[in-house]
């Protein structure tokens, strides 16, 4: 199609040349929705450097190296390749990550980012802004990275929309403002925590300080600027050269900043005033020589529609109604050239694509743009380095001096020998040891070949023939060896097969293969000595076999570095070494990383944050083999998947039972095929277990007959052990919807509350972010309680507990007369001491969590229950003190007597066990006491589809019980957006149906999104005369909620109510035939 020259093919030495260099050096990642064009855009940029054919940019998908990715069409996993790029002043290195746009591999996406200093997001001209490209822009706001804006797919606009270039103009400001909509919106929230935080540091000057700043003046204009300047990295605009318009399967894009070159001889203009220009409401007049303003109010086209839009379109026109002359016209305006070949198709597609290649060639244009606008190594920001440093307990600033010297080696990236090696490590790449370049075959050429052969006649002349003894025994032992293999090396060659490279960026020194470096874990703290104490430390910990984790606070494990590579797509180059500022692999980590890491040749660096992951594991399947001599094999493979995807979780069930955890359907399938490839034996998966939870709500007004329920309000529960040393009272009530979203969302503050309330760490040790997250959340709960009502406003400062696992949306409340116990957020801020807390106050809690973590319908956790404490009465006689004492005395062999205090004491640490399961029990009949209902989970399922095939996605709705929320028209009156909410029970098999449906046109894309109250009584029966008229007696007709309980009891093993046979003996016919 395209007449250019195949491009030359980059040696391995021009790139290990300029890996030396790290201005010259761009770490960029590719990320969008799915099917927006990432990875033919990435086929484009890999055939300028000569590794494929250009004709095969956009088909061959070079990048997806699964089988599994080639046959679906979409990218699984990120991988990364290293290119260079030349412009007309210097070389560049540009590290290029290729990432995943579908949700259920969000977690690779968080890998990309955290390697990378920029990111080339790609948007669909047509489709426009979807879920997904939400969420990678918040990961690239969270990771601090420089972003760069393709719209791609512009030939949608021509040949499939027949839009006129205004029209397209039109359209292509829209899409955007919204993506600066969602960019305005991230700077907007970081702004207010901002000004938050500079508020309360206000408060804390002393009056005096105030009155003396009282005649300040502050200068605005300088303000003013700053805001420009940040305006101009946080917003794409096209004069910024941030924004390209692309279409990548036709291999042809542009900045502004390509056709104001292009233009400006032609029309007599400087090419900086036409970069300003181009773009927005300006218009020529060619009399006067002159751009002006206002070009739709006096009439006029746009620069960006007269000057660009128009010969793009007149292009696609000339190609489509094949006008030779036309198209031999435009090829010498443009001075490109059309091969005879491309003319001589029926389809003008190759015609059109040569021409467009040539004339806006996309790998010029992006490439070009990369090295202009996304940082190089050496220019990190502080920002991005900070938020290295910091970890969940300590800022940069609490660090030792030490390790605050180590920023100096992140800003300058040196490659120096005198520098500390650091390097993080994202993830854990497999890969078989047979692809490994040390372990490739070498291809000899004829000379070589000849060489070697001569030399093995020489070494055969020298041998010793005339001792055949020697030469028979080995002969023997050969043919021996040969017939009786041991079965235990070919068990190790199925299983074993598998070497991991770490998915890795160098960020200071050089790393060599043979190096001795440090693996820091996660808890690593810096700080707790010196680095020759530390080094010792670590070495002696290891000479006595293991890893030290106590003492001065080192988590961390000496390794030797077996190789590096180079990663080069599906294949990795070996070197020697790596200098600082590249993205590399690593063999020799994988028995001491799972799945992330830091990596460094010093102690006193810190272990990195840990990566954000942005999905949820919602779906699990538990596996197992035929045959129980494979178990060995299965338990193995599992824990290669464990390390080799980044969002599975594997888990052992009480049952004995192995249990995947993944993110969705189609994230399970690829776990299921490589968890089997690992494994090397048949593997049997059962059907995708769907998680639940179970609720309480408040008593119906009417009953299945609308008839009004009469008395339904239940009353509270008293419980009282068989022993008379304590009386427990209990009550339940659904707590209000705004406080259990509040819980719901704020999952890490409520674990930093659990950490200071078990006196792990202090209120000072939090981060600010932190600390400032967690006063918030507290101030915010007291608010939206008092906003309920008086009945809950009371409560504020009566909390005792949280639950399940102490950060779950269930409260336990202290409704004690005698018992005036302080709430949990006034012990976390220190405004209340643990010491007035009685004793075994922590066994009501325990005994809380364990009634909200299986709830009395299926064993399922709890979202949503208030449980008030009326009363905890102990009663300390001595007569039921020497009871009790008696009992434990007979329980305990070792036991050893007490007196005085210490009697008490222990009888009190005795009835500790009772008393949480007295109060579990107690509690759980407070919540039977209230209508029980099971709650399932829901996915946000968006669709975009064409107007005719929109009775087939409502009719695959609300064939799954799918509900509609919301339906927008496109901008262009051809396509619907729907919003949809569809249970996760529902989801399996649903995009395969949806697209079979609606002929492939739409393409749903499901997030996890909620939990929702099933309504229907899983324990109803008819009672009234009225319910009976209408279901029967027996209500023959089908309960989901009561057929979701039973299916899930039955799979846990828990007694169900179903009959499996009426009678055993079979009935008698009233009458015989003889």
């Amino acid at each position: 199609m395209s007449t250019q020259p195949q491009a030359k093919v980059v040696t391995l030495e021009k790139l290990t040349e300029l890996q030396r260099n790290p201005s010259c050096i761009r770490n960029c990642c590719i990320l969008a929705h799915v099917d927006h064009g990432k990875t033919t855009l990435a086929d484009s940029l890999i055939a300028s450097n000569g590794i494929i054919s250009k004709r095969l940019a956009g088909t061959l998908r070079y990048m997806d190296s699964r089988e599994d990715e080639q046959q679906r069409g979409i990218t699984m996993k990120a991988s990364s390749i290293t290119l260079k790029y030349s412009n007309a002043t210097r070389e560049h290195l540009i590290n290029l990550i290729d990432s995943p746009g579908h949700v259920d591999f969000s977690s690779e996406v968080s890998t990309a980012v955290r390697l990378c200093d920029g990111a080339v997001v790609i948007v669909d001209v047509v489709e426009g802004v979807c879920p997904q490209t939400h969420a990678v822009l918040r990961q690239i706001w969270q990771g601090k990275i420089t972003p760069l804006l393709v719209i791609n797919k512009m030939d949608r606009l021509i040949t499939e929309l027949n839009l006129t270039p205004q029209d397209a103009y039109y359209r292509l400001s829209k899409l955007l403002e919204e993506v600066n909509c969602i960019t305005a919106g991230m700077n907007q929230s970081d702004v207010l925590t901002a000004m938050e935080q500079e508020e309360e540091h206000k408060t804390n000057y002393e009056l005096e300080d105030q009155d003396e700043n009282e005649d300040i003046v502050y200068d605005t204009t300088a303000i003013d600027d700053d805001d420009e300047s940040e305006k101009a990295k946080i917003y794409f605009a096209p004069e910024n050269n941030n924004v390209i318009f692309a279409s990548a399967i036709d291999g042809w894009a542009f900045t502004i900043e390509t056709f104001a070159k292009f233009f400006a001889s032609k029309l007599g203009f400087k090419v900086e005033s036409l970069k300003k220009t181009l773009w927005g409401n300006y218009y020529v007049n060619y009399k006067q020589r002159k751009i002006f303003n206002n070009a739709w109010k006096k009439g006029k086209k746009p620069l960006f529609v007269q000057l660009i839009l128009e010969n793009i379109w007149s292009v696609y026109e000339s190609a489509s109604s094949k006008n030779k002359e036309q198209m031999t016209k435009i090829c010498n305006s443009l001075g490109v050239k059309l091969s005879l070949r491309d003319t001589q198709y029926k389809d003008p597609r190759p015609a059109l694509v040569s021409v467009m290649s040539q004339w806006l060639p996309i790998s010029d244009t992006v490439l070009s743009a990369v090295c202009q606008i996304v940082p190089p190594p050496n220019s990190l920001s502080d920002d991005r380095v900070l938020s290295l440093f910091t970890t969940d307990n300590k800022t940069y600033e609490n660090w030792p001096e030490a390790t605050k010297r180590l920023k100096e080696s992140f800003t300058k990236c040196s490659a120096s020998s005198n520098e500390p090696v650091i390097v993080y490590v994202s993830k854990m790449v497999p890969y078989d040891r047979k692809e490994l370049p040390e372990n490739r075959k070498i291809q000899m050429s004829s000379d070589e070949m000849a060489i070697k052969r001569e030399e093995v006649i020489r070494k055969m002349n020298e041998v010793n023939l005339e001792n055949e003894h020697v030469a028979d025994c080995a002969e023997t032992l050969n043919s021996k060896t040969e017939s009786t293999p041991e079965p235990s090396v070919q068990f190790e060659d199925n299983c074993g097969s598998t070497e991991f490279v770490a998915f890795a960026r160098i960020f200071s020194g050089t790393l060599r293969k043979g190096q001795e470096i440090f693996v820091l874990g996660p808890k690593h703290d810096p700080s707790s000595a010196s680095q020759a104490e530390l080094e010792n430390y670590v070495r002696d910990s290891q000479n006595e076999g293991g890893i030290e984790t106590t003492g001065l606070g080192v988590h961390a494990l000496r390794v030797t570095i077996d190789n590096v590579y180079v990663l080069m797509g599906r294949e990795l180059e070996l070197v020697d070494a790596v200098p600082a500022g590249n993205i590399l692999g690593i063999s020799g980590l994988s028995k001491c990383i799972v799945k992330s890491a830091t990596v460094s040749s010093t102690l006193l660096c810190p272990a990195f944050t840990a990566l954000n992951e942005s999905s949820l594991g919602i779906i699990r399947v538990a596996v197992n083999t035929p045959k129980s001599s494979d178990l060995g094999s299965l338990i193995k493979a599992l824990k290669l998947l464990n390390q080799a995807d980044t969002n599975v979780q594997v888990l052992l069930q009480e049952t004995g039972e192995h249990v995947l955890l993944t993110a969705g359907e189609l994230h399970l399938e690829r776990c299921l095929k490589d968890l089997e490839e690992f494994a090397q034996v048949p593997i049997i998966a059962s059907d995708p277990i769907v998680p639940y939870r179970e609720t309480i709500i408040l008593p119906p007004k009417l009953d299945r007959a609308n008839e009004r329920i009469v008395n339904s309000k239940k009353a509270d529960i008293y419980a009282q052990v068989s022993e008379p040393l304590f009386s427990l009272k209990f009550s339940a009530k659904p707590l209000p919807v705004s406080i259990v979203q509040l819980l719901l969302e704020n999952s890490v503050a409520l674990k930093n509350l659990d950490r200071l309330l078990r006196q792990e760490l202090e209120l000072g040790d939090l981060i600010p972010e932190a600390k400032s997250e967690l006063e918030l959340f507290i101030d915010k709960f007291k608010t939206t309680l008092e906003e309920e009502g008086s009945f809950w406003g009371k409560f504020k400062d009566k909390i005792w507990s949280l639950g399940p696992n102490r950060v779950g949306a269930n409260v336990l409340i202290n409704l004690c007369n005698n018992y005036d116990r302080p709430s949990i957020f006034d012990l976390a801020q220190g405004n209340a001491s643990f010491d007035w807390l009685r004793e075994c106050d922590s066994s009501i809690s325990h005994g809380f969590q364990l009634a909200t973590a299986s709830g009395p319908l299926a064993e399922e956790p709890l979202i949503g229950v208030a449980v008030f404490v009326h009363e905890w009465n102990v009663h300390s006689s001595e007569q039921h003190l020497q009871a009790n004492k008696e009992v434990h005395d007979a329980d305990s062999v070792n036991h050893e007597s007490n007196s005085g205090a210490g009697s008490s004491v222990s009888c009190f640490t005795a009835m500790s066990g009772k008393l949480i399961s007295s109060s579990r029990e107690t509690i759980r009949k407070a919540i039977q006491c209230q209508p029980c209902r099971l709650m399932e989970a829901m996915y946000k399922c968006d669709i975009t589809v064409s107007s005719e095939k929109l009775g087939a996605v409502y009719a695959v709705l609300n064939r799954r019980r799918g509900l509609i929320i919301q339906e927008d028209m496109t901008d262009d009156l051809t396509a619907y957006h729907i919003e949809a909410s569809l249970p996760v029970e529902e989801s399996f098999g649903f995009v395969s149906e949806m697209r079979l449906k609606t002929s492939g046109r739409a393409y749903p894309q499901l997030i996890f999104s909620h939990w929702a109250v099933i309504q229907e009584d899983p324990s109803w029966v008819p009672t009234t005369e009225e319910e009976k008229t209408l279901y029967g007696d027996v209500a023959d007709t089908e309960n989901f909620a009561l057929k979701s309980v039973t299916k899930i009891r039955k799979r846990k093993g828990l007694s169900t109510h179903f009959k499996v046979v009426e009678s055993a003996e079979k009935q008698r016919t009233l009458s015989k035939k003889k």
